[in-house]
């Protein structure tokens, strides 16, 4: 797995605090949790793996909307990109409405990244 490249590329774009499977109860807002969701990739003629790629999906979750506006736009300046350790990264989904949990005091939006190593 590549968790902690991924930890890395989100802590280098986003202006919060990364954590892997979940945000925990208590810690300062906005941050963002990720986990990798799918591995996949393409079989040649001859048995080799070849287009790997990991589907990652974050959750972020602000206190207000101007927070989560920002943090959104943090994490597509990766769409379309390419890293040392990525071949290319994509945006592939974000939900539409972040304020799904505004009656519990926070804001959520799910975001689906994918990224290829070749």
């Amino acid at each position: 797995m590549n968790d902690e490249k991924f930890y890395s590329l989100l802590s280098s774009v986003a202006s919060c605090s990364v954590y892997r499977d979940f945000v925990p109860e208590g810690v300062e807002l906005p941050a963002i949790s990720f986990v990798d969701i799918t591995h996949a990739f393409s079989r040649i003629l001859d048995g080799s793996k070849t287009n790997k790629y990991c589907t990652w999906r974050l959750s972020l979750i602000c206190e207000n909307s101007t927070d989560m506006a920002t943090l959104v736009n943090e994490i597509e300046t990766i769409d379309n990109t390419a890293t040392d350790e990525f071949q290319r990264i994509f945006v592939i989904y974000r939900n539409s409405d972040p304020q799904s949990d505004i009656d519990q005091g926070f804001y959520r939006s799910t975001i689906d990244l994918q990224t290829y190593e070749g």
